[in-house]
């Protein structure tokens, strides 16, 4: 096992690897994969594989520059995507305590502690006074 580990490592010396993009690549991969064989014969086999080829591409360049381009751009799109996918998790987990509410003038987000009714709410930020109904 020593021997094969030493030579992979040898291998990989210069190579770009592993980065964001390429856990992007592979999870996707693997999520058209579960698809049932029908569905892919439509075209989406052929996406599979293609998505499979780039990611090892990726994974096996020694154009470092291009490959860290090529992340940071998929970075600059992808992590707004990521922050409302979060914030949604913390939403759905919080659902019992709080309501996430914007405030009208200024957009920021507040968190509110459930209580049923109408409420008057002050943002923390911009002072203004609003009003929010709270069902459930």
């Amino acid at each position: 096992m020593k021997k094969f580990l030493q030579k992979y490592s040898e291998f990989m010396r210069g190579r770009y690897g592993v980065d964001d993009l390429f856990y992007f690549l592979m999870i996707s991969t693997l999520i058209l994969g579960l698809f049932p064989n029908f569905l892919l014969k439509n075209g989406l086999g052929l996406i599979r594989w293609l998505l499979f080829g780039f990611g090892i591409f990726r994974y096996l360049s020694k154009n470092f520059t291009a490959r860290s381009k090529e992340n940071a751009w998929f970075m600059k799109v992808f992590r707004p995507v990521k922050k409302e996918i979060k914030f949604l998790y913390t939403r759905i987990r919080n659902i019992k305590t709080y309501r996430y509410r914007r405030c009208p003038k200024c957009h920021q987000q507040l968190r509110l502690p459930v209580r049923k009714g109408k409420h008057t709410v002050v943002c923390p930020s911009c002072r203004h006074e609003f009003e929010v109904n709270i069902r459930f």
